[in-house]
């Protein structure tokens, strides 16, 4: 005789019921389009910040497509939402624990030349102690002369512009003034050096604009600056 119930045979296999074959549906896509749009926003978007640290930033994750192949509805959000990131954002990098937080032991997410090329603000700050260390043999006379009093523990800011130069827009704290002569860093890559010179710019404090020809930032740049390896 047997019960009414699943029952294990002889060959110890039990039953399958019909609710082990039940597919569950992702309940995000029973929301109506809208709904699931501002959840999507909400999730993508990074805190606004006045700068943001270039080597622990969080850029939009994209980890919530992975979920199933219907979600990947949202890539094109995604892809606006991370390149407004990338290009709106004002990012900073220091290799000076004293000033700003310590370098981070693992790369950052956007340590790659893909995410960086979209970066368009960034801001590098160092102490005039770093300036005069820089030993650079092609020094100009003139870029020797502001060298010489820079204090030691002064905090240079310097802003990337679209030429590729870093120009210096603050000094202790205060923006450049217009009109008058500062200091240039370039970095050259392949000698994996640094080349001090200085410019005259009628508005040094106006926000450096967007341009189409934009020298990407690439990893390489960022590692002469900073004096080590990222990735």
């Amino acid at each position: 005789m047997t019960s009414d119930g699943d029952s294990t045979g002889d060959g110890g296999t039990s039953t399958t019921t019909a609710a082990d074959t039940v597919v569950q549906t992702c309940k995000l896509l029973v929301l109506p389009a809208e709904i699931r749009n501002s959840i999507y926003e909400l999730v993508f978007e990074s805190p606004k910040r006045p700068l943001t640290n270039l080597l622990t930033a969080t850029p939009p994750s994209s980890a919530l497509l992975n979920v199933c192949m219907q979600l990947r509805e949202a890539t094109g959000l995604f892809a606006s939402t991370q390149n407004r990131y990338l290009c709106g954002t004002t990012f900073y990098c220091t290799p000076y624990k004293s000033s700003m937080p310590l370098l981070p032991s693992t790369p950052s997410l956007l340590m790659t030349d893909n995410l960086l090329s979209r970066v368009r603000h960034l801001r590098f700050y160092v102490v005039g102690s770093w300036l005069r260390n820089l030993r650079e043999p092609r020094v100009s006379s003139a870029a020797e002369r502001m060298l010489q009093p820079c204090p030691a523990g002064i905090m240079f800011g310097f802003e990337r512009s679209p030429t590729g130069k870093w120009l210096c827009v603050a000094m202790a704290g205060k923006e450049s003034q217009p009109g008058r002569a500062h200091l240039t860093l370039r970095v050259d890559a392949e000698r994996q050096t640094i080349v001090v010179g200085r410019y005259k710019k009628a508005l040094v404090s106006k926000q450096l604009e967007h341009s189409e020809e934009f020298k990407a930032i690439t990893v390489v740049e960022l590692e002469v600056l900073l004096g080590r390896k990222l990735c």
